[in-house]
């Protein structure tokens, strides 16, 4: 719910977001603790991949929602924006670019809310991250993968291995977003214009590191 008496502008935009960012952090931390074999984890690697791939997941939470792209980023329900909408307000111009090209391209391959979720977990059990059991990681993230594909099988994807293959594609381009992102998000906290909420700022100081 963005502040109805503030003029569309930037301040709005990182006020908004702020707030948005730290619900859909708290809400990330509980989805986390139901993809299967995250809690198995020590409790250390639990917190470095929650630590380290947060912003890839919110990244990958706004382009579901905003497909079928209709020209419009779908932050909140009650909070969307054009491209104009993104200029008045001072959006950054490349992640908000790279944004829409994403979801431009998740509605070409008419990803489903099943893929989504199932991709989200590939992206959570993350074995390149600096986690302590790399061969555990590795192993929960492959069976997410080959759920992905039994998923595609099992709903009559003739080429399955080839729908995973090409959701896969589109990660390089979201982990550009996630790199214009938190950029974005060190310019709002050193800024100073807006308050973080403490979960929030310590999740960046995280990524600072």
């Amino acid at each position: 719910m963005p502040d109805a008496s503030l003029p569309d502008d930037e301040y709005k935009l990182m006020a908004t977001l702020s707030d948005l960012a730290d619900r859909e952090l708290v809400a990330t931390i509980g989805w986390a603790k139901q993809v299967p074999g995250f809690l198995s984890l020590s409790l250390s690697d639990q917190m470095v991949l929650l630590q380290s791939t947060w912003l890839d997941i919110q990244c990958f939470n706004l382009v579901y929602r905003s497909s079928p792209y209709q020209g419009i980023l779908v932050f909140a329900d009650d909070f969307k924006c054009s491209e104009d909408d993104a200029i008045k307000m001072g959006s950054p111009l490349e992640y908000d670019s790279v944004s829409r090209r994403l979801a431009k391209k998740l509605s070409r391959l008419m990803i489903t809310k099943e893929e989504y979720v199932l991709m989200k977990a590939i992206l959570l059990l993350n074995p390149d991250m600096n986690v302590e059991n790399t061969e555990r990681v590795q192993e929960l993230q492959d069976r997410i993968h080959d759920a992905l594909i039994e998923y595609e099988r099992a709903h009559g994807v003739a080429a399955s291995q080839r729908r995973s293959g090409n959701l896969l594609l589109a990660l390089p381009l979201l982990m550009q977003a996630k790199i214009l992102a938190k950029e974005y998000w060190f310019q709002v906290k050193k800024s100073d214009r807006v308050p973080l909420h403490k979960l929030l700022s310590e999740m960046l100081e995280y990524a600072r590191s």
